[in-house]
C-alpha cells in the first residue's frame, strides 16, 4: 500500500548507499573533531611522545567496523520492523545486552565493540595476540557489510524502468 511513496529517481542501490553516505560524513566529522581534541590532550598533557601509528591503528580496527557493523544492523533492523520507536527500542535493547552480557561469551566472538579484547601495545612485544585480535576485528566488519548486502537485497520498491514492471 506504502510502495508508491518509495518510488525514487534512484534505484536502491544508490538509494542505501547514499543514505549510508550522509551518515558517514556526519560521524566522520564528529569522530575528526574528537580526536583533534584527545591529539591536544595527548601532546600538552601527557609525558610520553606522540605515536600516530597508534591512532591510525584502533582508527582501522576499533572503530570502522564496529562503525559498519551498527550501520549495517541499524539499516536492517529499520527495514525490517518499519516502526521508529520499535526500531529504536530493538537496537537499544541489544547494544544493552551485547555491552553487558555478549562481550565475554565464546571469548569475545560477539563483542563486536571490541571491549573485553586485548587491544594495548606494549614497547617490549608490541600487540597482543594480534592475529585473533585482526581476525576478530575483521569478522565483525564482514557482518557489518553482510548486513548492509542483506538490506539491499530487501528492498522492495516500485522498478524505476517501466521495462522491468511485469
Amino acid at each position: 500500500a506504502m510502495e508508491v511513496l518509495d518510488s525514487y529517481p534512484v534505484d536502491n542501490t544508490t538509494l542505501l548507499f547514499g543514505s549510508l553516505w550522509g551518515v558517514v560524513r556526519l560521524f566522520a566529522g564528529l569522530y575528526i573533531g574528537g580526536m583533534v581534541v584527545i591529539l591536544l590532550i595527548h601532546i600538552i598533557f601527557l609525558p610520553v611522545p606522540f605515536r600516530w601509528e597508534y591512532y591510525l591503528f584502533y582508527f582501522v580496527t576499533l572503530l570502522i567496523p564496529t562503525f559498519v557493523f551498527i550501520l549495517g544492523i541499524a539499516f536492517l533492523v529499520a527495514h525490517v520492523v518499519k516502526h521508529h520507536f520499535g526500531m529504536i527500542l530493538i537496537l537499544l535493547s541489544f547494544m544493552f545486552v551485547s555491552y553487558l552480557y555478549l562481550s565475554d561469551v565464546f571469548y569475545g566472538l560477539f563483542d563486536f565493540w571490541g571491549r573485553a579484547l586485548p587491544n594495548s601495545f606494549s614497547s617490549a612485544t608490541g600487540h597482543s595476540n594480534l592475529l585473533l585480535y585482526l581476525l576478530q576485528r575483521f569478522s565483525v566488519l564482514c557482518l557489518g557489510i553482510g548486513c548492509i548486502f542483506l538490506t539491499l537485497r530487501l528492498l522492495f520498491r516500485i522498478p524505476n524502468d517501466t521495462r522491468k514492471i511485469k
